[in-house]
């Protein structure tokens, strides 16, 4: 799952809107990836300590969720969730090893088994994106002010202005005069000359 309505097989890189596509796409395209041995196990068996219906988007708190909220049953939930993943951790691991394991876990799933944080949503990856976001500030921020600089810089002062020359010796060359049908000789204006 990438986002709400984006869920993505990792197999081939084709995307789906909702789980359901997905999984009929492994039933159809990758039946030999799907374990189905009388070892493997389910996630969605787990749902209630994972709070899959608050992750999915489905469901959000309100205020009787939020007022209503017994911890004695979240605490109940939480050591549920902890024997859990004491089964996720193998076995031939080091004690220090086990140890980070467990807290790494109990951290990303076990810690929002609480009154105060069940209805919070991890947001993956937010570091990243929040640098993505400053740096493209900053780099667009730059880019105006550029923009602007410039923009001054030929409209209101005369460093871009275009260098005419006013050399008395043009006005006297002939194609410089224009006769008038009355025979009066008028000037062009200078701008017109090449």
């Amino acid at each position: 799952m990438e986002s709400y309505n984006k869920w993505k097989c990792e197999y081939c890189g084709k995307a789906f809107l909702a789980e359901p596509f997905i999984d009929r796409h492994f039933d159809r395209r990758h039946p030999d990836s799907i374990q189905q041995s009388p070892s493997s196990v389910c996630l969605s068996d787990y749902c209630d300590v994972y709070r899959c219906d608050v992750l999915s988007g489905h469901r959000t708190a309100d205020f009787w969720d939020v007022k209503l909220c017994i911890e004695d049953d979240i605490v109940e939930m939480k050591d549920k969730c902890k024997a859990y993943m004491a089964q996720c951790i193998p076995k031939n691991l080091s004690q220090n090893a086990t140890r980070k394991l467990s807290a790494d876990l109990d951290e990303a799933v076990c810690s929002y088994l609480t009154c105060s944080k069940y209805w919070d949503v991890p947001v993956p990856g937010s570091d990243a994106a929040t640098a993505m976001y400053i740096i493209m500030s900053i780099l667009i921020s730059f880019s105006v002010l550029v923009y602007y600089c410039i923009f001054y810089q030929y409209f209101y002062t005369d460093a871009f202005s275009d260098n005419i020359s006013y050399d008395p010796i043009i006005k006297n060359h002939p194609s410089y005069r224009i006769h008038s049908p009355k025979g009066e000789i008028r000037q062009r204006s200078q701008r017109g000359f090449p």
